[in-house]
């Protein structure tokens, strides 16, 4: 792979690479993923939780993690189950704000990896999450951004990766 000229053939293997590192993070943690697919970004809704770590380096941008509350707590409690940590079993609290953290680094750093085995060296940031109603993703920058649809047993997550000059 060569160095990312910020173009549309680029930010498609950015993305591939992205959808690869979600894909191996799951597999581990014994998340089943049905399918992944092209998506525009999803709209608002109720009780969403939005995750974002962002990446410097040879390419700059941002991983995003967007999925409902609902979706956000099956994974997370996945995640916390392998490690026999027990969550709340009613509200997505704060073990399950850290989990979901946890696997958007692992994700995120996971595609450091595959990307640094291309000889493109990238840091990743730490985590960012927000959580609330009606939460609009806004670009406020010139960059370049994907979306996908994940459909996973028991719901659906979207994740959005940009890269920017």
């Amino acid at each position: 792979m060569r160095s990312f000229d910020y173009n549309n053939s680029d930010m498609e293997k950015l993305v591939s690479v992205f959808s690869e590192a979600l894909s191996q993070i799951f597999e581990e943690t014994g998340i089943k993923i049905i399918d992944i697919e092209d998506s525009e970004l999803p709209s608002t809704r109720k009780n969403e939780v939005i995750t974002s770590i962002g990446f410097t380096g040879k390419i700059k941008g941002t991983f995003i993690l967007i999925s409902t509350e609902k979706v956000a707590k099956k994974i997370s409690d996945k995640m916390l189950s392998n490690m026999q940590i027990s969550a709340n079993p009613k509200k997505f609290g704060p073990m399950n704000r850290a989990a979901i953290g946890e696997i958007a680094n692992q994700i995120s750093g996971r595609a450091m990896t595959i990307l640094s085995t291309n000889n493109i060296e990238c840091d990743i940031t730490p985590p960012t999450m927000l959580t609330g109603n009606n939460i609009r993703i806004i670009n406020t920058d010139t960059g370049v951004y994907r979306s996908k649809m994940v459909k996973i047993e028991g719901g659906i997550l979207y994740i959005v990766i940009g890269m920017k000059n």
